[in-house]
């Protein structure tokens, strides 16, 4: 497995938030798109905004899984 510094993620995020997509983001900093999805999902579950969910649990989210 490998790790992705702390500046990777950072730099992940910030395209993210800018609206870059998943796909461009992982190609441009050479990371799996899996990893940047999962990253953008906790980012913004930390901010309060559950991604794709209708329902207002979410098992990821709230630690249920």
């Amino acid at each position: 497995m490998h790790f992705h510094g702390t500046e990777v993620r950072q730099r992940a995020l910030i395209l993210l938030r800018g609206g870059t997509k998943n796909a461009d983001v992982a190609r441009e900093l050479n990371v799996p798109t899996g990893t940047i999805s999962y990253w953008k999902h906790v980012d913004r579950a930390k901010r309060g905004e559950c991604p794709g969910r209708h329902s207002p649990k979410c098992p990821r989210c709230d630690g249920v899984s």
